[in-house]
């Protein structure tokens, strides 16, 4: 007699466990990917090195450009340039006659007056920037809100990103305020021909990459 033995079962079996084998290492190479994606996304929080970074303001006033600069302020930065729009820069500049300076000493008198500044009511000024976008190779463009002298109104950040070989970065941000918007020069100082109603705040900041990423601080 010929006995027949089906090979079927054991064919299929084998199979079904090649599939399984095959869907362990597509998973699992999908799990590897996925946690490099999530790691390289995620913004950096990074720290201000303070001796070479500067805060300062820049206008025009009787067709000449002057400046100064805020030398009390804090930020918190955490920026990712291959996620911009998960990154955000927060702030707080501290006002005060110690602490805004000016090319000239009657200029640096009058600003914190309360027809400009009004530093003893205002002491502080704030921003918050988000949804940052790239427009250009390293240049980014960042939507916000600056409160000043009381007001919070919308403002846009334009953003210079680059990488020296030390791992530090250099920041370059620079943000169009309209002194008028914010009722900064009161009185006779409303008219534009003499102080231009746009200053220019231009920050140059070298900073480096920290180990700890916290939420963003609400200034």
């Amino acid at each position: 007699a010929v006995v027949e033995i089906s090979t079927e079962p054991r064919l299929h079996s084998s199979l079904n466990q090649c599939s399984m084998n095959f869907m362990r290492h597509i998973l699992l190479l999908l799990c590897v990917l996925l946690s490099g994606y999530a790691k390289e996304s995620s913004a950096a929080s990074h720290e201000i090195i303070r001796g070479e970074s500067f805060l300062n303001y820049y206008v025009t006033v009787n067709g000449a450009s002057t400046n100064g600069s805020f030398t009390d302020y804090t930020m918190d930065i955490n920026f990712a340039p291959s996620v911009p729009e998960e990154s955000y820069v927060t702030g707080e500049v501290r006002l005060s006659r110690k602490t805004i300076t000016a090319l000239y000493d009657e200029v640096a008198k009058g600003i914190v007056t309360s027809d400009w500044l009004d530093v003893d009511k205002y002491p502080k000024a704030t921003f918050n920037f988000k949804n940052f976008e790239l427009s250009t190779p390293n240049n980014y463009k960042g939507h916000g809100t600056l409160t000043l002298l009381g007001k919070t109104l919308p403002i846009e950040c334009s953003l210079i990103l680059n990488t020296r070989q030390d791992g530090t970065v250099v920041a370059d941000a620079t943000v169009l305020v309209d002194r008028i918007e914010y009722g900064i020069g009161r009185g006779e100082w409303e008219e534009t021909s003499t102080i231009h109603n746009i200053v220019t705040v231009h920050a140059h900041l070298i900073t480096r990459p920290t180990a700890s990423k916290t939420p963003p601080k609400q200034y």
